[in-house]
């Protein structure tokens, strides 16, 4: 039974494959530039040539795992009367139903006793053009 290598074209994968004569698999990481049901097509990493890899050589295909980029906390306008409600349901893991148990001035209260800064979510309320990045670029353009 043949394994279709469809889903790693164009992906960065690790190929551990058997290589004529030797014994031992190989493992190379690349850039899987074509893959089908009878082979890949490898770019190994730092390499210029390519590398056609057939199908009864491999033993095991996987995705490259890159280390997630860290995200950066957002500034969103400042909650009015009238979103409050729905800021809380969409943002901050309010249920439907206590969202709907509360009035919209208890849930602008209830929002502005969150401390987003000292909670560490991952947006803050303000004006966006008092962002550190905003005020970078324009301190640099005075």
């Amino acid at each position: 039974m043949s394994q279709n290598y469809d889903q790693f074209a164009g992906k960065r994968v690790i190929v551990v494959h058997r290589v004529d004569g030797k014994t031992d698999a190989e493992e190379v990481e690349g850039t899987a530039e074509a893959a089908n049901d009878q082979a890949i097509l490898l770019k190994p990493k730092g390499k210029t040539q390519l590398q056609l890899i057939e199908a009864g050589n491999i033993e095991d295909v996987r995705f490259v795992e890159d280390k997630p980029k860290a995200l950066a906390r957002k500034t969103l306008k400042v909650v009015q009367f009238g979103q409050a409600r729905n800021h809380l349901l969409e943002r901050h893991a309010f249920t439907l139903s206590q969202v709907n148990e509360m009035s919209e001035q208890e849930a602008l209260e209830k929002h502005e006793g969150i401390d987003h800064e000292a909670s560490d979510l991952g947006h803050v309320h303000g004006d966006k053009d008092a962002t550190p990045r905003a005020e970078a670029v324009e301190a640099a353009a005075s």
